[in-house]
């Protein structure tokens, strides 16, 4: 998978997964839609970082909050003023 080349406003740790170094980097920009990456960073195999999965997100991300117990579970706001929940 690609990683985003939009700017990007917000990185989060996800931290339900134990087993691995997952983060969250969600982009922001104002006139396109704008996507949440899970980057995961893996010391195994020679410092690597690879793209996990994209979530489409219709509006500009202002903050992310995973799940501390779901991995599959994440809460943004955005500049609507709305939250979403993944």
């Amino acid at each position: 998978m690609r990683f985003t080349l939009q700017q990007s406003r917000c990185i989060v740790a996800q931290e339900a997964d134990v087993e691995r170094h997952r983060f969250f980097v969600a982009s922001s920009c104002l006139r396109e839609d704008n996507e949440i990456q899970l980057i995961e960073f893996s010391e195994e195999m020679m410092d690597s970082i690879s793209c996990v999965r994209i979530y489409q997100h219709p509006k500009e991300v202002f903050d992310i909050v995973p799940s501390p117990r779901d991995p599959g579970l994440l809460v943004t706001s955005s500049s609507d003023g709305g939250a979403r929940a993944s």
